[in-house]
């Protein structure tokens, strides 16, 4: 099944809830290191995403940026490898047909 990267990147939103903490989405031209495209900064409750990324990119970057906010809330501590591992499983996860019907 094919995912709607466009349709999802639009529902990317201004700000989303983690408790009672509220997390602003930032969109930027760019980050000091030319390869990052996403960053999370606890410390403002702020996500950063890189513009101009296709569709799929800035999508994949919410869901990892979001994974980073939800492990610091709660203390899981995951690793890099973990965070990016759990980003790909999202992506089988909103695959319409497999969980989302």
């Amino acid at each position: 099944m094919k995912i709607d990267w466009k349709s999802l990147h639009s529902r990317i939103p201004k700000t989303f809830k983690i408790g009672r903490k509220t997390i602003k989405i930032n969109w930027v031209e760019s980050f000091p290191d030319k390869k990052q495209v996403g960053e999370t900064d606890w410390n403002n409750l702020t996500i950063y995403l890189k513009t101009g990324e296709t569709y799929k990119e800035s999508v994949h970057t919410y869901f990892h940026e979001c994974l980073h906010m939800f492990s610091d809330e709660f203390q899981i501590k995951l690793s890099e490898k973990q965070v990016q591992g759990l980003e790909k499983t999202l992506t089988f996860w909103i695959t319409k047909g497999n969980i989302i019907k």
